[in-house]
């Protein structure tokens, strides 16, 4: 079940849309009180914005408002312009050059709610959270009954990971409006990540009252009752950034070994993105019947991450540092899809998780060249193919692609480079703009890149 929309930009997106005062220059009062210079620096604002010469615009605007600072008109104005500069540089991902904007906006218009709309989705972007929380609540004290206002709020958080804040706002427009469908569809979503399945129940139960027929949430509520019943008699355990529920019935004594597992991976693969999350992540520990019931994968997969991490307690005589790689690859898929916005594609997903778990890519070599008559799979397709492979062998060759991708990319660019690759994609850009952006190439050159390598002797 999706979040509601995080707004970004709403209304200021389109330029000059906020000049909303142009339409009233024929009314001959409007600048009784200004004096001429600068109703004409006004004037000639207006029209270098109309020509999207919004530098231009902002210098006669300044000149307008240090001649009369009082006419809200001027003001107003140049309050837009800033905004507008700032929803450009966005556009051009130059962030730190937004939030300047942006803040003389507010500066000038501190009780226009879509500015500080603005402000706050640049700060939850660059992941200044500590800034975000301060705006937030300033937006929260100009509107602190307005359930639309506290939704918007809650969905950046709760896509940030603050799950705390979003509750809290999501539970504030519950008592404003109990009926409110987006603010339980977001309440009873932020439960079931958290492991709340009776609170998700309860939530979707209730949305279904005033929503019936709707046959996606039909199936969610299906999804929440089938692991509500599996996990009826689970246990939990948790560490510092852990939480993990397992079957009672299995090897108790892994427990312990698998959340240092998972505590090693917060370091090291924290360290990969430069990005330690503080909330816990949900991992839950199933038998391997289990798991396929609640998956519906191969009997070869082994785990899965769809919000949460999923993993099956091995069959036969193993140990639990057998599962050391799968807790890396797992945790490394939560995330880039923290990171990314859930945009990450596929192949780049699984390169990354196999690069954190430490796959090598000469094993990846030898997969595709043990049989080349199998054509490799063009970057632009390797979703739709991941999300149809039906055999193991298929299955390989399609991860060894990707680790193959993804490593010569890290070799290139290192580590930066695939963190901004990430950050471009969270951002909403294509991956074509991203390659283009951070490698000065197309999917096709890295087809290119991943032929010669496989030539390599």
């Amino acid at each position: 079940m999706p979040l509601i929309d995080r707004y970004i930009f709403h209304v200021y997106f389109r330029p000059l849309v906020g000049f909303i005062f142009f339409v009233h220059f024929s009314s001959s009062n409007l600048y009784a009180s200004s004096s001429d210079n600068a109703r004409f620096q006004n004037h000639e604002g207006v029209l270098l914005a109309q020509r999207s010469d919004i530098d231009g615009a902002i210098r006669a605007f300044e000149e307008a408002f240090r001649n009369n600072p009082n006419d809200e008109t001027i003001v107003s104005n140049l309050a837009t312009a800033y905004n507008n500069k700032g929803v450009n540089l966005v556009k051009s991902r130059n962030f730190s050059g937004a939030l300047v904007e942006f803040k003389k906006a507010k500066t000038k218009k501190p009780e226009d709610i879509e500015i500080r709309f603005n402000l706050l989705n640049t700060l939850v972007s660059i992941r200044d959270l500590e800034q975000a929380h301060r705006e937030a609540q300033s937006i929260i004290f100009l509107r602190p009954r307005d359930p639309q206002t506290l939704l918007k709020i809650a969905g950046l958080f709760k896509k940030s990971e603050d799950f705390e804040f979003a509750q809290n706002l999501l539970e504030r427009v519950l008592e404003l409006d109990s009926k409110n469908v987006p603010a339980l569809l977001n309440l009873g979503q932020l439960f079931y990540h958290l492991g709340n399945l009776s609170g998700a129940r309860s939530c979707f139960e209730e949305v279904l009252e005033f929503s019936s027929g709707n046959a996606s949430i039909t199936e969610f509520l299906r999804r929440i009752c089938r692991e509500e019943e599996i996990q009826a008699n689970f246990d939990s355990k948790n560490s510092v950034h852990f939480t993990i529920t397992f079957e009672n019935d299995g090897p108790k004594e892994w427990i312990d070994d698998l959340l240092e597992f998972f505590e090693e991976g917060y370091q090291k693969i924290g360290e990969l993105f430069n990005w330690y999350p503080s909330q816990r992540t949900q991992v839950i520990v199933y038998s391997r019947p289990q798991f396929h019931k609640i998956s519906f994968l191969p009997y070869w997969a082994g785990g899965l991450y769809d919000g949460k991490i999923r993993l099956p307690f091995p069959q036969g005589n193993t140990t639990p540092a057998n599962l050391r790689g799968a807790v890396f690859h797992e945790y490394c898929h939560h995330l880039v899809h923290i990171l990314g916005n859930g945009r990450c594609p596929t192949w780049l997903n699984e390169g990354l998780a196999q690069l954190a778990e430490g796959v090598s890519i000469h094993s990846a070599k030898d997969i595709l060249n043990k049989n080349p008559n199998f054509p490799l799979i063009q970057t632009k397709n390797f979703t739709s193919r991941f999300s149809h492979s039906k055999t193991r062998s298929e299955a390989e060759r399609l991860y060894a692609q990707s680790l193959i991708a993804v490593s010569l990319i890290e070799e290139e660019k290192g580590l930066p480079g695939i963190r901004s690759i990430i950050s471009f994609l969270g951002q909403g850009c294509s991956l074509d703009e991203t390659l283009f952006e951070v490698l000065g190439k197309s999917c096709e050159n890295l087809d290119k890149d991943i032929r010669e390598f496989l030539d390599q002797p």
